[in-house]
């Protein structure tokens, strides 16, 4: 701006504001949207109708870079699409547009790479670059299923492989350089960002999609205001994950985290030469592994009973002991399994626990802004997402009354018993 001439410079931030509308227009870069009609040109609130193949995803997009020009001129665009972009949500979720007369491509995800096994007296950054070796082969071997999107599980597998190789930071940091793991902590940070908005999103269309499914046929379009716009949110994320999977950032990540991985003694602090400290896996992981089950042990004092955040902080606690676990399963007593079991078990009930509570708050979202927007309509269209935000308090509501039980299981004598006898192989 500073380089502009002054009688330039009015004339600048218009045509910004209108550029960012036009790009957010075309998001699907398939140059089909069109604008259909305009009303309220010069009110406060000005509505455009948006035509084409695109539209949904392209008039969402669209609302949300429209800031800057309600910011200059004080007047709300609201985009609305002609028609849905989804002609059968049930069907099409998931999916991606091919070519005419393409075949659909092999699904089935390529082999991970065998990684080595973890042995007692490893030093604990060469076990940490095992497990990350393991977890990172099975993100490369679900990304083509994730690019190509008909097999969901692709990506939740990904996804996976990208939570497993973050939570391994945390016990296998401290015996390497800060600066060797840096770069790589941050590329799976954004990797799990980016792949998580889509898989959040199939979630919940997947529970939305077979709750409506399970409606009496009179009742069958009930929820599809929701799965509309959660189906749209959707396109956006999977396009932006997949602009990401193509850019030369996360090439560049993954191919200099492969040669980290493959390159034994990089970036490990050596052990130590004047004393004498713990620093192989035999000698360390009981410690972790207690260690994750005191955290988890510590929520006695306030469960059950919490507010619903502290039941989702104890999911993210439970999954550290599981991971912790299921990192050296092999070097620990024939209890591992059965361990794992319980506290997985745990963790998918607090997990149901916390999908419903998001769904309750998006629901929420939903049905405050869309009144908002259509103050003049009937509601009666809605009826079916109110029903379903019911059934969301419902589901809590029921998973909180069946948690105590696993909860005192968890936490009791027994599973300690078997803990400490699991632990006792090392």
């Amino acid at each position: 701006m500073a380089a502009l001439e002054d009688k330039v410079r009015p004339q600048i931030l218009p045509l910004t504001a209108l550029l960012r509308i036009a790009e957010a227009l075309d998001l699907s870069r398939s140059h089909s949207s069109v604008i259909q009609s305009l009303t309220g040109i010069t009110a406060e609130r000005c509505e455009l109708v948006v035509d084409g193949p695109d539209a949904e995803v392209n008039a969402l997009q669209a609302a949300g870079r429209a800031d800057l020009w309600d910011g200059l001129f004080g007047q709300e665009l609201v985009f609305l699409a002609a028609q849905p972009a989804v002609a059968s949500l049930q069907e099409e979720a998931g999916k991606v547009t091919r070519p005419a007369g393409a075949q659909p491509a092999e699904t089935t995800a390529p082999a991970a790479a065998e990684a080595a096994p973890i042995l007692p007296d490893d030093p604990m950054a060469e076990a940490g670059r095992k497990v990350l070796y393991l977890h990172f082969t099975r993100m490369l071997a679900n990304e083509a299923g994730t690019r190509l999107g008909e097999d969901p599980e692709a990506l939740h597998d990904m996804r996976v492989a990208t939570r497993r190789m973050r939570a391994a930071f945390a016990p296998f940091a401290p015996y390497y350089e800060r600066k060797a793991l840096a770069p790589f902590a941050k590329g799976l940070r954004r990797a799990g960002r980016t792949l998580g908005a889509v898989r959040d999103l199939d979630v919940l269309l997947d529970k939305a999609a077979a709750y409506q499914a399970a409606l009496p046929p009179e009742d069958a379009g009930a929820l599809e205001p929701i799965l509309v716009h959660w189906q749209t949110r959707r396109e956006v994320a999977r396009r932006q994950m997949l602009e990401y999977l193509d850019s030369s950032a996360y090439r560049r990540f993954a191919d200099e985290f492969e040669v980290f991985l493959l390159s034994p003694g990089a970036g490990t602090l050596p052990p130590p030469e004047d004393e004498i400290r713990p620093y192989q896996v035999r000698h360390l992981v009981p410690r972790l592994v207690l260690g994750r089950y005191e955290v988890v042990r510590a929520y006695e004092v306030v469960m059950p009973g919490a507010p619903l955040p502290t039941y989702h902080i104890l999911r993210i606690e439970c999954k550290r002991l599981r991971y912790a676990l299921e990192f050296f399963r092999d070097l620990l007593g024939p209890e591992a399994p059965a361990l794992i079991k319980q506290v997985t078990a745990m963790q998918d009930l607090l997990g149901e626990l916390q999908d419903a509570h998001v769904a309750e708050a998006l629901l929420e979202e939903f049905l405050g802004h869309y009144r908002r927007k259509h103050k003049k309509e009937p509601e009666s269209h809605l009826e079916g997402v109110s029903g379903y935000l019911e059934t969301q308090r419902a589901i809590q509501g029921e998973l909180l009354g069946r948690f105590p039980e696993p909860w005192a299981s968890l936490i009791g004598p027994d599973f300690r018993r078997s803990l400490a006898t699991a632990l006792a192989t090392l």
